[in-house]
């Protein structure tokens, strides 16, 4: 009796300190920790020491729906999606003009990034990885946004990017209908390739996962449906500004300007400035991205040696390695080396990691109560060390920049950039980033 009371206690004890790490992993306590650290990453963009970007993005958003404004007015190198989005705001707020006019939008579009990648990542895994994942994620991005001196990261193209291509992505990956898959797929490629051009590193990752996808399934002529819709999407989304640009005489310079500056920055050489260093903020998802990586090519759980598989899964490791080897290749072939350009590589990271610990999970379910706590302890602890590797930096750093704003600078500096604006003439600045 004292033997069974005992090794009944010691169960007891195991089964408490297997839940132990669950508690810091409850979505509840995942999803507030992501919302502080979104709040602290936007008030860290807000103050950050290089601003150059952020104030060319955001006078052009201003000058966009301004009457007096011409073609000269639009960023010569950029799609003018970002300030046919934004700029409105300049024209309901009462406030003075300034950045800030654009933060509530700014926030609104990474909100709506982390609820698509929420429920992308639910589709693939359980509640508890699905918060990580996304913590994984709003840490990446917000740090990107405060971690290096040349980052300004208010009003970037990389803000509004992660909406509309994970918009992309989860349709491709989670929606049943054709009709409706191909739609919100298009709509989202085509909201982030008015944004950025390089979103046409995405669009090329979904036409190769579609082409083969459409091979397993033996409906190869079927792939066609799904690019007419995906074309209807982008058209949506397109028709609307072009139809603007057009009627105010704008659509034939910005195009050209598209053609000649679009590939002023890509060189196809060895990068220089290469910081490999610059990964620091999305080291605890590379952790899981390389643990899903192994379970899936060298580890079968019992599930898996009987074939069932779910197809999701194997679908969206596939389309993430091939994100985020694009976004690694772009990021490579830039000449400029701004900070938040990062940014980018951490949406499809995070997508990995969550496949990692899906994976994990299923293969610990299936051992000794003994393994399995110290298999999650094991992780657990990786994770936390890796995740304070981003995070110590990333609060110090707050603190050092929030002493020095001041919103009636913002104002000043905000009137000094509109009264001196002329997209072309920062070029010798835009040569230097």
């Amino acid at each position: 009796m004292l033997l069974t009371g005992a090794a009944d206690s010691s169960h007891e004890v195991s089964r408490r300190a297997l839940r132990l790490p669950r508690v810091f992993a409850r979505p509840a306590f995942v999803l507030a920790a992501a919302l502080a650290i979104h709040a602290m990453g936007r008030v860290s963009a807000t103050c950050a020491p290089s601003r150059f970007d952020s104030f060319v993005y955001s006078v052009a958003a201003y000058r966009f729906y301004d009457p007096q404004a011409t073609a000269a007015d639009l960023v010569p190198d950029k799609p003018a999606g970002q300030p046919c989005l934004t700029g409105w705001m300049y024209r309901v707020m009462p406030a003075p003009p300034s950045r800030l006019t654009l933060l509530p939008l700014d926030s609104a579009f990474l909100l709506a990034g982390y609820a698509l990648f929420w429920l992308l990542a639910r589709g693939l895994a359980d509640r508890t990885a699905a918060a990580a994942g996304m913590l994984f994620l709003v840490l990446g991005i917000n740090a990107y946004n405060t971690l290096y001196e040349d980052v300004a990261g208010l009003n970037v193209n990389e803000i509004y990017l992660l909406a509309p291509m994970l918009l992309a992505v989860w349709a491709h990956l989670a929606v049943q209908r054709p009709a409706w898959r191909g739609l919100l797929r298009g709509v989202g490629l085509g909201l982030a390739l008015s944004v950025k051009q390089s979103a046409v590193g995405l669009a090329v990752v979904l036409v190769v996962c579609g082409l083969l996808r459409a091979a397993e399934e033996g409906r190869v002529r079927d792939i066609w449906r799904g690019v007419a819709w995906s074309a209807f999407g982008m058209a949506v989304v397109w028709v609307p500004p072009a139809v603007l640009l057009y009627v105010r005489g704008w659509l034939g310079p910005h195009l050209a300007d598209l053609a000649s500056r679009s590939g002023e920055y890509v060189e196809l050489a060895w990068p220089r400035g290469w910081h490999g260093y610059r990964f620091a903020p999305v080291a605890a998802t590379a952790w899981w991205a390389i643990v899903g990586l192994v379970l899936g090519t060298s580890c079968r759980t019992p599930t898996e040696s009987r074939g069932r598989q779910l197809p999701l899964e194997h679908d969206a490791a596939r389309l993430a390695w091939l994100w985020l080897a694009v976004e690694v290749t772009l990021l490579w072939l830039m000449t400029r080396r701004s900070g938040h350009y990062h940014q980018q590589v951490v949406a499809p990271a995070a997508l990995l990691a969550v496949i990692g610990m899906a994976r994990m999970a299923r293969l610990t379910a299936f051992m000794s109560l003994r393994q399995r706590l110290r298999a999650r302890y094991l992780a657990a602890c990786v994770t936390v060390v890796l995740v304070l590797v981003a995070l110590m930096p990333f609060t110090a750093e707050i603190w050092r920049r929030v002493p020095g704003f001041s919103y009636d600078e913002e104002v000043r500096t905000f009137a000094a950039w509109l009264a001196d604006w002329s997209p072309r003439s920062l070029a010798p600045h835009w040569q230097g980033r």
